[in-house]
């Protein structure tokens, strides 16, 4: 993953699709999450969440990290 510019990551985020760009938002607004709790907040499903982080992860907008709870499980996070 590469961190984006601000101007870069945010003309990223425009081009992406609603979903992505919901996820963007939850993640910007309630913090990092896990996949799960992506999928109950904003109401998608498993695939369509994994594609948005994949997307945004692309635009350097958000990182993937170790669950230090459970290390199966990543959590995602909105890159500041």
């Amino acid at each position: 993953m590469t961190v984006a510019s601000d101007d870069e990551g945010r003309a990223c985020v425009v081009r992406q699709t609603p979903s992505a760009k919901l996820v963007y938002l939850v993640l910007q607004r309630e913090g990092c999450l896990t996949q799960s709790a992506l999928m109950e907040r904003a109401l998608l499903d498993r695939s369509t969440v994994r594609r948005a982080v994949e997307s945004l992860e692309d635009c350097g907008v958000v990182s993937k990290e170790v669950n230090l709870q459970d290390a199966r499980h990543r959590v995602y996070c909105a890159v500041e």
